[in-house]
């Protein structure tokens, strides 16, 4: 699948470019589909997700690569995201009922 499939299963909401940082912020009133590329060893903080919901975070290394990502929440078993520069991971979050988030990772190093 492309990145515009898989865009184009997402509501119609847009796809929000994150801004790196040391603390990365996803503001879901933005939409719940994103991207970042990251420039060094970063904290992604949720914002406005409502319960019951899901969103989907392109995440590119940068040229250096071996950068890391901490989330809040439970992760599928073997979590972890791409180190080799350049490559682009493909990470969804569920948010369930009592507000707890739930990663998983449906595509490694995708193109």
């Amino acid at each position: 699948m492309t990145k515009a499939e898989i865009l184009g299963l997402l509501p119609q909401n847009g796809q929000t470019a994150l801004t790196d940082g040391s603390t990365i912020t996803w503001d879901f009133s933005q939409g719940n589909a994103a991207s970042v590329t990251l420039g060094g060893n970063r904290t992604l903080s949720i914002t406005n997700m409502p319960n019951n919901s899901t969103g989907v975070l392109f995440l590119t290394q940068d040229s250096t690569g071996s950068r890391t990502l901490s989330v809040t929440g439970k992760k599928e078993n073997g979590w972890s995201i791409s180190t080799t520069a350049s490559a682009t991971d493909v990470l969804a979050v569920y948010k369930d009922s009592t507000g707890g988030y739930w990663w998983f990772k449906p595509s490694l190093n995708f193109a």
